[in-house]
């Protein structure tokens, strides 16, 4: 047997298994307009709470997601703010938020993170953290951001893609300025992406690959010698 040809094709297999286990991404709301509300001109309106609401319907199925992500629709500088980005299921339907904004809050179903935010728009915002379970048959989903720390630019500078149709997302927000408001079109359009597990039989394959590697390895080192 050829050991080194052996060990290359177990290595190969399992990159393959583990290539194929990658997240998928799932984009929730039109691309129809730009916003800035609630990351890149929040704090200049004295936000302090923004909440978009997501229509179940546009979930095929239960998903498990770590980022969230909201694509440049103009781009420009940003103000400076700390952002954490909980999700809740929404007491009521997507399209009927209310002004009392805790009372949309239904299920907890966790903190995504804590993000300091700032500086020149990127072309994806994308933010990271812990892993949310939403199962849409359970109702729709809602993101609420509570605002910190914002150092205002002042004024509208630049803006993500954002759905004016209201069809699928929704928003509300609470701000010293720019009052708080019920359910509203223009929030952004928001990306989930899934979170890859690989199978166990992928892990148990990369795990011998890489011990044959080692095995050839030394058997090379022991020739040597």
């Amino acid at each position: 047997m050829n050991l080194k040809r052996y060990v290359t094709g177990a290595a190969i297999a399992a990159a393959v298994a583990m290539a194929s286990s990658q997240a998928f991404a799932l984009t929730i709301g039109n691309n129809d307009g730009g916003n800035c509300y609630p990351f890149s001109c929040g704090p200049s309106d004295g936000l302090t709470q923004y909440q978009e609401a997501y229509n179940s319907s546009a979930f095929s199925g239960p998903l498990s997601f770590d980022q969230v992500s909201f694509g440049l629709e103009s781009p420009g500088p940003m103000d400076s703010g700390t952002y954490t980005v909980s999700f809740y299921l929404s007491t009521g339907p997507f399209n009927s938020l209310s002004s009392n904004m805790a009372s949309n809050e239904g299920t907890f179903l966790g903190t995504l993170g804590t993000f300091n935010i700032g500086g020149t728009m990127p072309t994806t915002l994308a933010l990271t953290g812990s892993t949310i379970n939403y199962d849409p048959s359970m109702g729709d989903l809602l993101m609420n951001v509570d605002i910190s720390n914002g150092s205002a630019l002042g004024g509208y500078n630049s803006f993500f893609a954002a759905d004016y149709t209201g069809a699928d997302v929704s928003r509300a927000w609470n701000s010293s300025t720019n009052g708080p408001s019920g359910s509203d079109t223009g929030a952004l359009q928001t990306t989930f992406s899934d979170v890859a597990v690989p199978e166990p039989s992928t892990w148990a394959m990369l795990a011998f690959g890489l011990s044959m590697i080692g095995l050839t390895l030394g058997l090379r080192r022991k020739r040597t010698a």
